[in-house]
C-alpha cells in the first residue's frame, strides 16, 4: 500500500483536534484532504478563511505552484531526453497532434504500424493524410510511392509535414551529398539532427508552426 503525504490541513494554524476546521467546522471537504485542492486558494464554503501555515511549518514539494484553475496539482513538465523510447514516441504524437489540430486535423493514433503510418489525421474537410512520425529528418526509400507524408521535428523544437517523395528531391537539390553516403548507398535511407540552413529554408513552408 501506497501513502501519499499528509494533508496539509496538518500545517495549518485552523485545524482543529477534533479533525474539523475554522473554514469548515462541519468536516473538511475530501478533495482538500486527500491533497486535490490547494486550499491555498479560496474554495466554495470556506467563509473566506484559507491555509495559514503555522510557524513551524515547512513548505512541501507537493504545494503546488502553477495550477489550471483552482482544480487539481499540476505536474512539473516533462523533460523529453529523460523519457524512454515508448514515451517519446507518445509526447511527439501529441506534440504533431496538437499542431495538426490548430490546422484543422484531428488526429488517430495507430498502435501498428499500417503500411507505414504511425497515425492517421482527418480534415474538417473531409480529406485525410497517413503520417510516419520520425524524432527527426529521415529519409528512406521503403517510405516513398506509398502515399504518406513525414513529420518531423528540426533541432527538437519545430515540426515538419512533408511527403516522403518530396523529401528526397529537396534533398536531392539542398544536400545532394546525403545521396551519395553509404547509409543511403547500402539501406536507402539516412537521417540527421542538423540538417543545412538550406535545406531547413527550403522545408519552410511545410513547418508546422502556430502562426
Amino acid at each position: 500500500m501506497t501513502i501519499g503525504p499528509a494533508p496539509m490541513c496538518v500545517d495549518c494554524k485552523r485545524m482543529r483536534p477534533d479533525g474539523t476546521c475554522e473554514a469548515y467546522p462541519h468536516g473538511i471537504p475530501e478533495e482538500i484532504i486527500m491533497n486535490r485542492w490547494d486550499h491555498r486558494f479560496p474554495k466554495p464554503g470556506d467563509h473566506g478563511l484559507q491555509f495559514d501555515p503555522k510557524p513551524e511549518a515547512t513548505p512541501q514539494e507537493w504545494w503546488p505552484d502553477e495550477r489550471i484553475g483552482n482544480l487539481g496539482m499540476i505536474p512539473p513538465a516533462v523533460n523529453h531526453d529523460d523519457l524512454n523510447s515508448k514515451q517519446r514516441e507518445t509526447f511527439n504524437f501529441h506534440t504533431v497532434a496538437a499542431l495538426l489540430a490548430r490546422r484543422g486535423y484531428d488526429c488517430f493514433r495507430l498502435h501498428d504500424d499500417w503500411h507505414g503510418a504511425d497515425f492517421i489525421a482527418v480534415h474538417i474537410d473531409g480529406h485525410s493524410c497517413r503520417v510516419q512520425l520520425k524524432s527527426r529528418l529521415s529519409i528512406a526509400e521503403k517510405y516513398s510511392r506509398k502515399g504518406l507524408d513525414v513529420a518531423f521535428p528540426i533541432k527538437g523544437s519545430l515540426w515538419y509535414l512533408v511527403p516522403p517523395d518530396t523529401l528526397v528531391e529537396l534533398v536531392s537539390r539542398h544536400a545532394p551529398k546525403w545521396l551519395e553516403s553509404d547509409s543511403w548507398l547500402k539501406d536507402e535511407a539516412y537521417h540527421s539532427v542538423a540538417p543545412s540552413a538550406a535545406l531547413i529554408e527550403a522545408l519552410a513552408p511545410s513547418a508546422l508552426d502556430l502562426r
